[in-house]
């Protein structure tokens, strides 16, 4: 039975890719290095070895199936297949901002009053109570009508 320093065991923990590149390396350990320096001077071993396995995405998916949070999977080290979990950032309209103008907004308050309350400018407001509302596009005034309207009325009779 080999044990890896994150205390892995291999007969029982690893998957069964007979043919993978750390299968035939007798130093399991290999793929657990320390944080720190180790890590940083074996990264790029590590991905050759890694980027030359035919079980390359096997492997990965493998770790993050499992969400290991330690060694050298498929490619990956534990903080790069972390971050690949992470939730993304939510979009403009769900940021604090949005919310407060949302707030505002059902409150009964007017985009002017919202824009001189919050000091965002009327557009910034009146864009995000659009997305709020279904998206940037539904509803919207087509721009050939737009610009046919705001020449009414300016022209010479």
């Amino acid at each position: 039975m080999v044990k890896g320093e994150a205390g892995l065991n291999f007969n029982i923990d690893a998957p069964d890719f007979p043919q993978a590149v750390c299968a035939k390396l007798e130093d399991k350990d290999f793929f657990f290095p320390k944080a720190g320096k180790q890590e940083a001077e074996r990264l790029p071993q590590l991905r050759a070895l890694c980027a030359t396995c035919i079980h390359e995405k096997e492997c990965l998916e493998y770790a993050t199936e499992r969400q290991m949070d330690y060694g050298f999977w498929g490619g990956k080290s534990a903080r790069e297949r972390s971050d690949s979990r992470a939730p993304r950032k939510r979009g403009f309209a769900q940021s604090g901002r949005a919310k407060k103008i949302k707030g505002l907004f059902v409150d009964g308050k007017s985009v002017e009053e919202i824009s001189t309350l919050t000091g965002f400018r009327k557009h910034y407001v009146n864009r995000i109570l659009n997305v709020l509302r279904g998206g940037a596009n539904k509803g919207a005034t087509p721009l050939h009508e737009q610009t046919k309207n705001s020449h009414e009325g300016s022209q010479p009779s």
